[in-house]
């Protein structure tokens, strides 16, 4: 695993890696899909952000990338359950 942070879990036995892949301006993407925390919850993903980055910037929040089969998730209000997979 490239560029993650390993965690254990040692209660469950589980190994955790935590993704730490930012985007960067050598990245050079002309297209990205963004996702608001907010429009996932209970691993429905509501709609995605479709920015054309020849026409405009990502928000200055946007810095991981994620692949297939990530798990993500919001921990500023857990209540709200904004995870998925």
């Amino acid at each position: 695993m490239t560029n993650m942070t390993k965690l254990l879990d040692l209660k469950n036995n589980l190994v955790i890696a935590i993704n730490q892949n930012n985007y960067t301006k050598e990245d050079n993407y002309k297209k990205v899909c963004y996702l608001y925390t907010d429009n996932i919850t209970n691993n429905r993903i509501n709609t995605f952000l479709k920015i054309d980055l020849t026409k405009e910037k990502l928000p200055s929040r946007a810095k991981r990338k994620c692949s297939i089969n990530s798990i993500i998730y919001s921990s500023v209000r857990p209540n709200q359950r904004h995870f998925g997979i």
